[in-house]
């Protein structure tokens, strides 16, 4: 279906669609088609316009459920955008080729709740959208109590909340304890919030550790993005004490752009949401520089490290592969785009010139030389792309940084051969 056929479908739904006022429809495709138009059926010949509404609505509904469901979240980071990164890696949002990025889902979201409040009536229509209607009246008081709830802790100065602890677990088990503990940032709350990661680390801190038979098993470069995200959360909260020197980014960053990671949506079967890009990275690298305070004289005021997990296969190549075999693309993905083991680390420095403070970074990307570990090495190849990839990252952080030194390389402490033939 071209745009415009498309806009015209989305067009109709919007107007049919009773208890909302998108006020002026035409305006409203425009400043949100990117949101809007993804959601549409593909088919206009073979639908009807009430078919058609029941399948958006449907979507968004979806969308809504599963904001409630995390309430507790929103509560804890009170509507932090990085709630929608959350939902980003909570709802399969779209079953054509990508899935939606946080900044477009909060904006799909906003675009409903602004047409609610809009509405003048604030009855239930009896007919369509009952059910949507519903769940975004129960968004807006959710919303409204989670902002009184915060004023009312930051004019009290009192811990933030505690996130709900999973139905095998009960809440005295924290005692007066906060979990995540407060030193972790909104992002980090959110990251470690899904019910299944919640399930394996709650509870979790450097003062309450896990016993060595419950730590998690150390990835491999075929292990699931959500294993990974696992062990991060993991890690962190067990190594991370209040004031730390050194942060860990607990997403595998895989994609160097959100673009790069829609491309790759459908062929890992809707797992790339669960990878970060560089960008998002880097984001969260320059929140935490923002939050410093320079210190007096010289000194080194934190590090924020990040596990990169790109893979440098193409997805045609993949696509071969699964026709020949009759296999399904993502499960050729998964067995055999084998993802690279590298680590970056951000040094934040301060330094004291004539005109005040300055800031730079320094930049090491632990990956181990290639003439040091022969059996591990990909075809030149692939190689070839690592290289770029890492140029690409490095001009990223250049452009947001005033990047001092770059150092790439390194040496294992201890180096376990491939378990198979990675070629």
């Amino acid at each position: 279906m071209d745009y415009r056929n498309r806009a015209l479908l989305a067009e109709s739904v919007l107007g049919i669609t009773p208890g909302l006022d998108f006020k002026d429809i035409a305006s409203v495709l425009c400043d949100y088609g990117d949101a809007l138009l993804p959601l549409t059926p593909d088919h206009t010949n073979q639908i009807t316009i009430i078919e058609a509404h029941d399948i958006v609505i449907e979507k968004v509904r979806q969308a809504f459920l599963l904001i409630l469901k995390y309430a507790d979240v929103y509560r804890r980071i009170n509507g932090n955008r990085a709630f929608w990164y959350l939902i980003f890696t909570e709802w399969n949002s779209v079953d054509k080729n990508s899935g939606f990025n946080p900044v477009i889902i909060e904006k799909l979201i906003r675009l409903f709740v602004d047409a609610r409040s809009r509405h003048t009536s604030r009855h239930l229509p009896s007919n369509l959208g009952v059910g949507l209607i519903t769940l975004i009246d129960r968004f807006i008081v959710m919303n409204e109590i989670s902002s009184l709830s915060h004023s009312v802790r930051s004019r009290a100065r009192t811990k933030p909340p505690s996130l709900d602890p999973p139905e095998s677990i009960t809440a005295s088990t924290l005692g007066s304890r906060t979990w995540p503990p407060a030193h972790f940032s909104v992002l980090d709350v959110a990251i470690m919030a899904p019910a299944t990661t919640r399930a394996k680390i709650f509870g979790i801190d450097y003062q309450h550790k896990v016993d060595e038979a419950n730590m998690p098993i150390y990835p491999t470069d075929q292990d699931a993005p959500l294993d990974v995200r696992n062990f991060l959360c993991w890690m962190s909260l067990e190594e991370t004490r209040p004031n730390p020197r050194a942060l860990l980014f607990l997403a595998p960053v895989a994609f160097m752009d959100d673009q790069a990671r829609c491309e790759w949506y459908r062929p890992t079967g809707f797992k790339a949401r669960h990878y970060a890009t560089v960008d998002e990275f880097i984001e969260y690298a320059r929140e935490k520089a923002k939050q410093d305070k320079p210190g007096t004289g010289r000194g080194l005021k934190r590090h924020v490290i990040a596990l990169l997990t790109p893979w440098f296969f193409d997805a045609e190549e993949l696509a071969a592969k699964a026709t020949e075999r009759g296999q399904p693309i993502p499960t050729i993905w998964e067995g055999e785009c084998l993802r690279a083991g590298m680590m970056a680390c951000l040094s934040q420095f301060w330094s004291f010139t004539r005109s005040g403070y300055r800031s730079t970074v320094r930049v090491l990307i632990f990956r181990p030389s290639s003439s040091l570990y022969p059996m591990s090495n990909p075809p030149p190849g692939r190689v070839k792309k690592q290289d770029d990839w890492l140029k690409e990252m490095k001009l990223k952080l250049e452009n947001e940084f005033e990047v001092k030194k770059v150092w790439v390389g390194g040496r294992c402490l201890h180096h376990y051969g491939p378990t198979r033939d990675e070629r």
